[in-house]
C-alpha cells in the first residue's frame, strides 16, 4: 500500500474567501518530512505574496494528511512541530475576486491512458495582467521560479495524485475512488492566459 500526503493552505480576507489550495506529495515520514512539505508550501505562495492582494492572507495549516493512493482511504494525519508563518498580500489595486492565474505541474508519467499533470490556482491576483488581459511577462517569471523552486526542494517530493472515479447509476449519489496513484513533479508551465476560478476548492 502506498501513501500520499496533502497539505492545505487557508486564504481569507477578500470578497468570496475562504479558499482552499491543496499540494500533494509523496516519501513525508514523521516530523520532519510534515515541516518540509509544509515549508515547501509556504515558501511558494511567499514567493508570490506580490501577486496577492493587499490584506489577503493564505495560511498553509500544520496537519498533513495521509491517505492511500489507491482508494483515497485517510489512514492518518502528522502534525508539524512548527506552524508556517502567515503570507500576507502585497498587491496594490484593483482586482476581480474570482480572477488570476494559474501553474501547470507536469510528471513525464502516463498513467491509465492519460498524461499526469496537475494545476493550481492563484486566485484572486492583482497586478498581473498586460491591458490585453494577458499575464506580464514578469507574472509568468515569478510564477514559473515559484513552482520551479518548489519542485527541486531538496527537502521534500512534491507530486501530483492521479484519481479514478466510479460513475454512479444513481445521480443523487457522488463517485467515489476506484484507483488512483501519486507521480512525482518534473516541470511546470505557466500559459500566459487569466484564469477563472468557479470554486475556491482547488
Amino acid at each position: 500500500m502506498a501513501s500520499v500526503f496533502r497539505t492545505t493552505a487557508v486564504w481569507q480576507n477578500f470578497i468570496g474567501a475562504p479558499g482552499y489550495t491543496k499540494f500533494s506529495f509523496i516519501e513525508v515520514t514523521g516530523d520532519a518530512g510534515a515541516v518540509a512539505a509544509t515549508t515547501a508550501m509556504r515558501t511558494f505562495f511567499n514567493a508570490l505574496l506580490a501577486f496577492i492582494p493587499i490584506g489577503a492572507t493564505v495560511q498553509v495549516q500544520p496537519e498533513v494528511q495521509e491517505y492511500d493512493e489507491v482508494t483515497g482511504t485517510l489512514l492518518g494525519e502528522i502534525v508539524a512541530s512548527s506552524t508556517p508563518a502567515l503570507v500576507t498580500g502585497t498587491a496594490a489595486g484593483a482586482y476581480a475576486g474570482g480572477s488570476g492565474m494559474f501553474i501547470g505541474w507536469k510528471t513525464g508519467t502516463i498513467w491509465q491512458g492519460r498524461r499526469v499533470q496537475g494545476r493550481s490556482f492563484i486566485v484572486p491576483a492583482a497586478g498581473v495582467f498586460e491591458a490585453n488581459g494577458t499575464l506580464t511577462s514578469s507574472t509568468i517569471a515569478t510564477l514559473t521560479a515559484a513552482g520551479t523552486s518548489l519542485i527541486n526542494d531538496p527537502a521534500s517530493t512534491f507530486a501530483v495524485w492521479a484519481k479514478r472515479l466510479s460513475v454512479p447509476t444513481d445521480p443523487s449519489q457522488p463517485p467515489t475512488q476506484i484507483d488512483g496513484a501519486a507521480f512525482q513533479v518534473l516541470s511546470t508551465v505557466v500559459r500566459d492566459q487569466a484564469s477563472q476560478l468557479r470554486s475556491r476548492r482547488n
